[in-house]
């Protein structure tokens, strides 16, 4: 008879184990679908997603579709502790990398400090911090959205990459005048005439890229202000201007 398949720990090894970053893989070809961290039973709430067991954040993804797919199989997702008893002061760092050390992740939200300190080599480093500050003009209201060069290449272009889902007010976000792509630290695209329409707390948009002209030449190849996407912070959509004019407050 098969041993029944764990779905939890007991309370002595929750106690014993702490802080933990974990991985899902795919039974089908061994792969690692998504990295995440947790205490207690965390790691089985995304591998239970369809019995009830997951949290709010667990709303129709990627990486749900990925589980759907595998029990659809006949298989269930296999879950790994990949390092516990973490220190809580580290425990971002380690999570943001190990989502670097695997490609193709369905996680919605990149690593901790990871678009702009993950892996580069010396001339992307180089460009990252040699590139000027953007200076917004003060009558522009924007949206900064920051990805990395691996998801743009996942999703198959700069636009698919950044234009959704969003923890933004669709309300708000239609007041701003532009997006901005951050990619691994810089500026790359700007977006102009967006829609953003909302589904429960996220929000994506629909625009049209602008490659040329006063606006692109203000924000291409430009990093973020002062203050923006900084160590630590793991918001990957931001307004600015609210200072300057107001347009609500940002549920980010």
């Amino acid at each position: 008879m098969a041993a029944r398949r764990r779905d939890s720990f007991t309370s002595t090894v929750s106690r014993e184990i702490g802080h933990y970053v974990y991985r899902l893989i795919d039974p089908r070809d061994g792969s690692t679908f998504y990295v995440g961290r947790g205490q207690g039973n965390r790691v089985f709430a995304h591998a239970n997603a369809d019995r009830g067991m997951a949290d709010r954040e667990d709303r129709p993804t990627e990486k749900l579709e990925v589980i759907h797919d595998i029990r659809l199989a006949g298989l269930e997702p296999i879950h790994v502790v990949h390092r516990h008893g973490i220190p809580e002061s580290a425990i971002g760092e380690v999570e943001a990398a190990l989502i670097d050390a695997y490609q193709g992740l369905t996680n919605l939200v990149t690593g901790e400090g990871s678009a702009k300190r993950g892996p580069a080599n010396a001339e992307q480093l180089e460009e990252r911090y040699g590139m000027p500050r953007m200076v917004p003009d003060p009558e522009h209201r924007l949206v900064l959205i920051r990805t990395m060069s691996r998801t743009v290449k996942n999703r198959g272009s700069l636009y698919e990459a950044v234009r959704k889902w969003w923890p933004l007010r669709a309300d708000n976000a239609n007041k701003t005048d532009f997006v901005l792509a951050i990619v691994d630290g810089v500026c790359v695209g700007v977006f102009g005439e967006c829609e953003w329409i909302a589904d429960g707390k996220a929000a994506m948009f629909t625009g049209v890229q602008i490659h040329s002209g006063e606006i692109a030449d203000r924000y291409l190849r430009k990093r973020p202000p002062e203050g923006y996407f900084e160590p630590g912070e793991r918001r990957n959509a931001r307004y600015w201007s609210f200072a300057q004019r107001p347009v609500g407050r940002a549920s980010a």
